[in-house]
C-alpha cells in the first residue's frame, strides 16, 4: 500500500470534517431552542420570586430568598448541573438530563435576574408607594398597578442581557 493510500485511509477514518458533523448539529437545534425557552420562563418566574422575596420586609421571605440567591450565584452552573444530575438521585430526586438542565439554568439565571428585579423596584420613588398606601390600595394592586409599570422599563435592558447570557 502506498503512502498516499494510507494517508487517504487515515483522513477518512480519523479526521472527520465539519461537514460530517453538520447534520448532527442541525438535529440539536430544536432541543436547544426548547431548553432555552423553558429556562427563560423559569428565569423570569424565579427572578421575580427571589427579587421580590429579597425586598420583602418579612424575614421569613427575605432570608430563604437571600440564601438561595447567594448559593446559586456563588457556585458555578456546571457544579449545579453536576449536583442536579448525579447527586440528587442519592436523595430520591431523579431528574432527566433535559429537566436538570432547565431547572439549573433557570434557577441560576433567576438568581442573577433577581438583583435586576430588586434594583428596578428600589428605583421607583418611595413617594409612589406612600401615595398608594395613603389611598388604601391593596398590596397586590400597589404591586401590579403602581410599582410594576414603573419598574418594568428599568428592567428591560438588563433582562435582554440576562437572556443573552
Amino acid at each position: 500500500m502506498s503512502a498516499n493510500a494510507i494517508h487517504d485511509l487515515w483522513t477518512d477514518v480519523v479526521e472527520p470534517t465539519f461537514k460530517d458533523y453538520l447534520p448532527l448539529l442541525f438535529q440539536g437545534i430544536p432541543i436547544t431552542l426548547e431548553l432555552t425557552f423553558a429556562a427563560i420562563s423559569l428565569v423570569v418566574v424565579s427572578g421575580f420570586i427571589f427579587g421580590l422575596g429579597r425586598s420583602s420586609k418579612s424575614r421569613l421571605l427575605r432570608w430563604p430568598c437571600g440564601f438561595m440567591v447567594e448559593v446559586l450565584r456563588g457556585s458555578s452552573a456546571i457544579v449545579q448541573l453536576f449536583w442536579a444530575f448525579y447527586v440528587l438521585p442519592f436523595i430520591g430526586i431523579d431528574l432527566s438530563p433535559f429537566t436538570a438542565g432547565v431547572v439549573v439554568l433557570g434557577l441560576n439565571g433567576g438568581a442573577y435576574f433577581s438583583e435586576v428585579v430588586r434594583a428596578a423596584f428600589a428605583s421607583v420613588p418611595k413617594g409612589q408607594t406612600e401615595a398608594a398606601v395613603a389611598l388604601n390600595l391593596s398590596a397586590w394592586f400597589r404591586l401590579t398597578r403602581v410599582l410594576l409599570p414603573q419598574a418594568l422599563p428599568v428592567m428591560v435592558p438588563p433582562f435582554g442581557n440576562a437572556l443573552i447570557d
